[in-house]
């Protein structure tokens, strides 16, 4: 581990996130990547309007960083808190998303209402059984979905 970094004050990146990301990547037998981690943050935060690092976001952006610095190519992978974070359900953005990321989460964002969708539906369905027929079901489901 590492001693006060002065540079980290130019990063952007707290001393909490900074010794997490570092443990992570010890464990994950990468310690090569810190800088390449930390170099990584402040373009996330400038891609995603400069959200502040703080609790839970700097959690999504370090997160977000790390896939990036593993995958060894930006926004390969991404994750869900992530891709809510950018949708504005953690909160407001303070600047302008990228353009070119903003495109790549609405059809990330795509994926995910279905698949969600997909396990809303198992549970009313379920949960309706009882009182209804199958057919009347799918009829309600049906609807519930569209609207």
């Amino acid at each position: 581990m590492r001693g006060v970094d002065v540079n980290m004050l130019t990063n952007q990146v707290p001393g909490g996130m900074l010794s997490i990301l570092e443990k992570q990547l010890l464990d994950l037998n990468k310690a090569d990547k810190f800088k390449l981690l930390i170099d990584e943050i402040p373009k996330i935060r400038k891609d995603v309007g400069y959200v502040p690092l703080v609790t839970p976001s700097s959690q999504i952006v370090g997160a977000q960083a790390l896939m990036n610095v593993l995958d060894d190519q930006r926004y390969k992978t991404l994750n869900k808190e992530f891709i809510d974070m950018v949708n504005g359900k953690y909160g407001k953005i303070p600047g302008d998303i990228c353009p070119k990321l903003k495109k790549k989460i609405d059809k990330a964002s795509k994926n995910i209402d279905i698949d969600d969708n997909v396990q809303n539906l198992e549970f009313y369905k379920n949960e309706f059984k009882e009182f209804c027929s199958d057919n009347q079901l799918k009829k309600y489901l049906k609807i519930q979905l569209i609207y």
